[in-house]
């Protein structure tokens, strides 16, 4: 009993060291290492939450740029295409819209500029054709204002035209107080020369007086054709 007793003591004695051991030397230490972990995978939990939430955020702004993005590329392009139009319906034909961007509105702008082109090649005959027109009129108005005061075979003023001038140089002797004077010419026997030379030659021989009588008055007074040898 003696013995069982002191074996008793001496068991219970080295339990109570190996626990103490095992407390101060495994235990304590492991509980401090799986602190010492938690902490730590409590920090990288943080960590990685923290970067989680910059990843987040950054693809946030990531697709807005992108957004911002693509919408501008639309929205550039489709007002430089409305702006054109506008300036085109205006009139201004030299219109033209920058190159560039999608394909699509790339050849959006190709097509709008040689439409434009076109337009405006087409003004420009348009404006040639009108001038070209305006000259023809103006001519024409010329030549029909002078057939209607001057006598075709001679080049004379004719009839209308030497009312007019008398008229106007009777007011205006009546201002100066001077006279006006007006002579009456007649080609004797010119119905031989017609019937025998022919009436070419006869034009011939009225448009030779016509050119002797303005050659002999000149500027001192004014020749017209009253009308056949007259």
């Amino acid at each position: 009993e003696r013995r069982y007793a002191r074996d008793r003591l001496r068991f219970a004695s080295l339990a109570t060291r190996t626990h103490e051991f095992v407390d101060r030397g495994i235990a304590v230490p492991a509980r401090a290492a799986m602190a010492d972990a938690a902490r730590r995978v409590g920090t990288a939990a943080e960590g990685a939450q923290r970067t989680l939430g910059w990843f987040a955020l950054a693809a946030l702004v990531l697709v807005a740029l992108v957004s911002l993005g693509t919408v501008w590329s639309v929205a550039g392009p489709v007002r430089r295409l409305t702006a054109a139009t506008r300036e085109l319906a205006d009139g201004r034909l030299g219109t033209r819209v920058p190159r560039g961007g999608a394909p699509e509105f790339d050849g959006l702008a190709a097509s709008f500029n040689a439409m434009a082109a076109e337009l405006e090649t087409a003004q420009q005959a348009v404006l040639a054709h009108s001038q070209e027109l305006e000259a023809r009129v103006d001519e024409r108005t010329r030549q029909l204002r002078h057939l209607a005061l001057h006598d075709p075979l001679t080049a004379l003023p004719n009839r209308r035209h030497l009312h007019a001038s008398l008229a106007e140089a009777l007011a205006d002797g009546g201002a100066r107080g001077t006279r006006t004077a007006l002579l009456v010419l007649d080609l004797d026997n010119f119905k031989v020369v017609n019937d025998s030379l022919g009436h070419e030659f006869g034009d011939l021989v009225l448009q030779a007086a016509g050119e002797r009588l303005r050659a002999v008055i000149g500027e001192a007074g004014s020749v017209a054709r009253l009308g056949g040898d007259e």
